[in-house]
């Protein structure tokens, strides 16, 4: 953006009232690359406009739109700026895309059906939950212990989603766990499976070992 664009730009924005830059901003931010409209905030601030808020001004969804590139942290942050990004960042469109994003990986540890059951203002806790989840696990901190007993050898390979657990074992069973009883519902007998996984939903069950 050129300084004859930008003064342009400023004629035309001194003689808008709020409403009517909203939309203004709104069209300049669909034109501008990212750098011209950093450009553009620091030409406002020279000429005496103070910290505009670009983004507070904004229709929401286009709000919303940008603060979902955000990771959790930043939003965090953005959240102590003012009341209106505050209003911005507790947006449930927002973490239900973090949501989601952290539930590809993890297939099956929530259920399709659950998944639509979740009310709006559920996606913040959702994420939180599963967020402190992930950080524990890879702290290796202990949230709970709990001792299932039915193998009779050592564990070769387990996989847990939701409250089951799938075990395979050189004792030549797979075993299927719920892990908030602690029972054993299923036991399959077979080989020394060396590695398992399962589909809750279809309620498939694979194991596989290996072959010297």
């Amino acid at each position: 953006m050129s300084s004859n664009d930008f003064e342009s730009v400023l004629s035309k924005f001194k003689v808008l009232n709020r409403e009517q830059r909203k939309f203004f901003l709104t069209a300049l931010v669909e034109d501008c690359t990212p750098h011209e409209l950093y450009t553009l905030q620091q030409n406002l601030r020279i000429k005496n406009y103070g910290g505009f808020d670009i983004v507070g001004t904004l229709p929401l969804e286009l709000s919303v739109k940008i603060f979902e590139y955000l990771d959790c942290k930043d939003l965090c942050t953005c959240r102590e700026v003012n009341q209106k990004w505050r209003s911005i960042t507790k947006d449930s469109t927002i973490w239900r895309s973090k949501c989601l994003e952290m539930l590809y990986n993890d297939k099956g540890s929530i259920t399709a059906d659950e998944i639509k059951n979740i009310p709006k203002e559920g996606w913040e806790k959702l994420y939180s939950k599963l967020y402190r989840r992930e950080v524990n696990w890879n702290n290796g901190r202990v949230q709970r212990l709990r001792f299932l007993k039915g193998h009779k050898d050592r564990i070769t390979d387990s996989k847990l989603k939701g409250n089951i657990l799938v075990t395979g074992s050189a004792d030549r069973t797979v075993r299927i766990w719920n892990v908030d009883t602690g029972q054993c519902e299923h036991v399959f007998s077979g080989n020394v499976f060396s590695c398992v996984d399962f589909l809750p939903e279809e309620k498939i069950i694979a194991a596989s070992t290996y072959f010297r």
